[in-house]
């Protein structure tokens, strides 16, 4: 629910939407710049992150950003990192001449969004030429979003394909103001307009929007997906590249101290925040940490357990869980995600950890997987269910086929409208079954997994994929092979006979997540490690305490296992 002050903000910004002129080319720029500011006050200083974080403002959580401006020249690739960004808006070529368009490209759940929500916040903070009371978020004389008279943010993904630039400002950000009159205005003010435009990956199509005249004269940011680069800048190829990297190291105290403190006291460092930060710093998420989706579910966790996220499990499953979540709140509310969202995340995991599982036993790890391969393997992972189906569909509409043909008296129609009605049956199920087992397209969707170059010729380049990083490859593969244990017991010891003295230190967080997800999965498995892979005790130690849980349901492993080890 809004708070009192937004819903103010909100209706000050509608009641400004009537002051526009409908009906002529005329406009008032002072007003159209009052609407838009007070739009964006009121709709993008959210917290983005985690569900259910209501208490933290874009300024609250938004830190310094690691982005490379990359340049390619005929022998080299040069990287630059940009010193702030705010940098987006004043990049320069060689001969200093102003760079006016920019994409920014990222995995998901790096920033792209916040990043356009900050650029958009601060122009809207600025104070405006009528002495109004605005709050100034920093000089005016030294922000170089103050050379522009007008930004324009887009959803990418509310924009449709008939559209042009005027439908598009008109549909998502000055519906009371006549399309003559914002042709009018983009045409007066072109080289003082900042455009921005986030998700191209989101894009319905390109072809009007983008290639819009106007846009070649004022300033367009575009931000999208790492695996949606090349195929942009196919298209456009006047759009400098940068690169978001993730959270400055430093950066990231503030950012843990802003999340965990209380609102008037995050002036000072916490207690609280320094620990987490030191813990990050010396430990195995210190790497991961970077990523801003991560480090909010590190904070979420800590903050509502008021401790430090020790077990992998916990951590890895909290923040598949926000993943989802992050995506579902781009359609639907959060509050109102049900079970079958859930059961929805559950299953994807299930298929993404059968080849995930593969790749890791293969004696060369498998990081980068085909298109086809994990499809292919998500869909013969729930084979038996498809085929029942398929055949269950398949007979239905043979028997309606046949129904059809004895009413009509003709045996001979009968039999080939149940032929036809067998065959359709089975097409009909299956392309369904295949559209719902894309399994890379719905793990690109969440952010587990993300689409990587090819580099062969173009003829024969294939979409490939990794996760988002190593260890999520191996929550996953755990989750799948967990939940063989009690459904597929011999299968689940086929891939535990994989596991040897040779592999075991490398498949360790394997190994620790399949112990942390299911207790009977940790008694075989630490039963197999301790008696055939000749390990310390402080890696039987550890896989115990991965096993650990608030209930009684695990045996006493410690007795299970060879006295040598402890």
């Amino acid at each position: 629910m809004d708070n009192p002050g937004e819903q103010h903000q909100r209706a000050d910004a509608e009641e400004l939407v009537g002051k526009v002129q409908e009906d002529s080319s005329s406009y008032d720029l002072l007003q159209v710049q009052s609407q838009l500011k007070a739009d964006y006050k009121a709709k993008r200083n959210g917290f983005v992150f985690v569900p259910g974080v209501t208490d933290l403002s874009l300024d609250d959580y938004f830190v310094d950003l690691s982005i490379i401006r990359r340049e390619s020249r005929p022998t080299e690739v040069t990287l630059h990192e940009l010193t702030t960004y705010s940098d987006l808006v004043t990049l320069e070529d060689k001969r200093k001449d102003q760079l006016t368009h920019i994409l920014v490209g990222a995995d998901v759940g790096l920033g792209k969004t916040t990043l356009i929500n900050k650029l958009v916040l601060d122009w809207a903070s600025l104070p405006q030429d009528d002495n109004s009371n605005d709050v100034i978020c920093c000089d005016k004389t030294q922000n170089p979003l103050d050379k522009f008279d007008l930004v324009f943010a887009f959803d990418a993904n509310k924009l449709l394909t008939h559209m042009d630039l005027a439908d598009a400002i008109h549909d998502q950000l000055l519906s009371g103001m006549s399309k003559s009159a914002i042709k009018a205005m983009i045409t007066a003010h072109g080289d003082k307009i900042l455009y921005l435009f986030d998700g191209y990956d989101e894009l319905k199509s390109h072809q009007n929007v983008l290639n819009n005249k106007h846009l070649n004269r004022g300033y367009v940011i575009v931000t999208t997906r790492l695996n949606m680069v090349d195929e942009f800048s196919a298209h456009y190829d006047r759009y400098v590249h940068v690169a978001i990297m993730g959270v400055v190291w430093k950066s990231r105290k503030i950012f843990i101290n802003n999340f965990l403190s209380q609102a008037d006291r995050r002036d000072q460092i916490s207690k609280d925040a320094i620990d987490l930060w030191e813990y990050l710093n010396q430990s195995h998420l210190n790497q991961i940490s970077c990523h801003p989706l991560m480090l909010a579910t590190i904070c979420s966790i800590f903050k509502n357990r008021r401790e430090i996220p020790l077990r992998m499990t916990t951590l890895y499953n909290q923040a598949i869980y926000d993943f989802a979540m992050h995506f579902y709140a781009k359609s639907i509310p959060i509050e109102t995600c049900t079970e079958k969202e859930i059961s929805e995340v559950d299953e994807l995991i299930l298929a993404l950890g059968s080849p995930a599982l593969k790749g890791l036993l293969y004696k060369e790890t498998k990081l980068v997987f085909d298109k086809e391969d994990i499809d292919t393997i998500g869909r013969f992972q729930f084979a038996p269910t498809n085929a029942w189906l398929v055949v269950s569909c398949s007979v239905l509409c043979a028997c309606i086929g046949l129904e059809v043909g004895l009413r009509l008296e003709s045996l001979q129609l009968s039999l080939i409208l149940a032929i036809v009605g067998f065959i359709l049956g089975t097409i009909l199920l299956s392309v369904k079954i295949n559209h719902f087992f894309n399994i890379t397209e719905r793990g690109e969707n969440i952010g587990l997994l993300k689409r990587v170059s090819n580099p062969g010729k173009t003829a024969t380049k294939r979409a490939q994929y990794v996760f988002l990083h190593k260890t999520f490859q191996e929550f996953t593969a755990a989750k799948y092979w967990s939940s063989l244990v009690l459904i597929n017991r011999a299968k689940f010891d086929y891939y535990l006979t994989h596991i040897t003295r040779d592999n075991v230190v490398d498949v360790q967080y394997l190994i620790r997540f399949c112990c942390g997800l299911d207790s009977e999965s940790a008694s075989v498995i630490l039963q197999h490690v301790g008696t055939n892979c000749e390990v310390d005790g402080h890696f039987i130690q550890t896989l115990l305490f991965e096993a650990e849980t608030d209930s009684d349901e695990l045996p006493n492993l410690q007795d299970m296992l060879p006295s040598c080890l402890f």
